[in-house]
């Protein structure tokens, strides 16, 4: 790499100062959420520093498990959000180039990226040949503020509003993880009624939850986060009906959903994303990341939310096919047990507890 210096690990104040300048960060680039990554495992903060002649400065944010060789890096770690690269100002087709050069002399097993969804069409710059797999992520832009957010909502979210709010449905929000403990209750009702639907035995789709997102899980990133870390639950008569987890930062990421499927009558989850919508124009963030979808359903809800989809890929270059063998055990079990995948069933709300 001759055009930029490299250095790993980035110094805090010098992340936090980038991560403050590109309009485009996400929470999960941050290094808080690195420190929330890494505790308690033995994944390693890998980040990478390039300061380029004329002084601009980019952070990638990589995370490494093992050494050398040997090795796991991944930018983020899976299940923990998106990750790509933040620079000053913003980023820019040059810096995708940067990094994509530095890392061609990558030694490791395995490197993965998810990147910042709105920035799709820059990593077309980055390691052509490694693999790609399409996704497609759901961004609601907020500028203009909450009102002329609302003014982009479809008729069907705005009489869901409506009708929760006819039927005394209120929306709470907590901090510093509050509320985690309602929001997972949510998690394991709506685990145990899709199980029952898709010929799952609930104790398996129990475990498979908790073992991808547990409530400890973000109990330990809520120490990390403090007031960053936002939950918000719908009640009706006082009982939580619908919930969400939302990471804020120079934008917000609704990054996990609940609900309960015997309540969608409610409209509950219409009510707690305008609410969660509000909160983040409050803060002064621009986008407000909704994630990806299990089911064509919720990705209707979050279109009726004003969101805009935006296709990006995850990337991916392996030595050892690890994911292929992965893929095929997960396809033995489900034929094992005669998993049916009703996920066109499923209610066109917010998908429960989904990986974002």
């Amino acid at each position: 790499m001759d055009d930029a210096e490299a250095i790993s690990p980035v110094p805090r104040e010098i992340w936090r100062s980038v991560l403050a300048s590109d309009p485009d960060a996400m929470p999960s680039q941050s290094p808080e959420w690195m420190d929330a990554t890494c505790a308690g495992s033995l994944w390693q903060d890998a980040s990478r520093l390039y300061v380029t002649a004329e002084g601009r400065r980019i952070v990638f944010p990589l995370i490494r498990l093992g050494i050398g060789a040997a090795s796991t890096v991944m930018s983020p770690r899976r299940g923990w959000g998106y990750g790509g690269i933040i620079a000053a100002a913003g980023v820019a087709p040059a810096d995708i180039k940067i990094v994509s050069e530095d890392l061609k002399s990558l030694q490791a097993l395995r490197f993965w990226l998810r990147p910042n969804p709105i920035h799709a069409h820059l990593w077309d710059k980055f390691v052509p040949e490694m693999r790609r797999t399409p996704k497609k992520s759901f961004v609601v832009d907020l500028e203009g503020g909450a009102e002329a957010v609302r003014a982009r909502f479809r008729r069907s979210a705005l009489k869901g509003i409506k009708t929760a709010e006819k039927a005394g449905v209120r929306v709470e929000t907590g901090t510093h993880g509050r509320l985690l403990p309602e929001f997972f209750q949510l998690t394991m009702t709506a685990r145990a009624y899709w199980a029952e639907r898709q010929h799952e035995p609930n104790w398996l789709a129990q475990m498979r939850g908790r073992l991808r997102d547990s409530e400890a899980k973000w109990a330990g990133i809520a120490k990390h986060l403090g007031p960053d870390l936002q939950v918000s639950v719908a009640w009706h008569n006082d009982q939580p009906v619908a919930g969400g987890i939302v990471v804020r930062g120079p934008n917000a990421h609704g990054t996990r959903a609940a609900m309960d499927p015997e309540s969608r009558h409610l409209g509950a989850s219409h009510l707690l994303n305008w609410v969660v919508l509000q909160n983040a124009c409050e803060d002064g963030a621009r986008w407000f990341h909704m994630g990806e979808s299990a089911t064509s359903g919720a990705d209707e809800f979050k279109r009726y939310l004003g969101a805009q989809r935006y296709d990006f890929d995850e990337i991916d270059f392996e030595r050892i096919p690890i994911s292929t063998a992965k893929h095929v055990v997960r396809t033995a079990v489900k034929k094992a047990i005669r998993f049916r995948d009703n996920s066109s069933e499923m209610p066109t709300d917010n998908d429960p507890a989904i990986e974002s």
